[in-house]
């Protein structure tokens, strides 16, 4: 678990397909995996435990490197 002691705590999701990358703070950590969703998933949960939490949501649509 990451700790913040009541700071505002800032996530950044870029999801590419299967491979969600997710920076954490001002990239003082980083997480990336690869995934293998079925097809009919398409959403996406965000939740947290023990604090009260809010969040905001803006979404691009990524265009392909080729």
């Amino acid at each position: 678990p990451i700790k913040t002691d009541g700071e505002a705590l800032q996530l950044h999701l870029f999801l590419d397909r299967s491979v969600p990358e997710v920076f954490i703070g001002a990239g003082q950590q980083a997480v990336t995996r690869v995934i293998y969703p079925r097809e009919e998933d398409e959403g996406l949960r965000v939740f947290a435990s023990g604090a009260r939490t809010r969040a905001s949501l803006q979404a691009w649509e990524m265009q392909p490197s080729w």
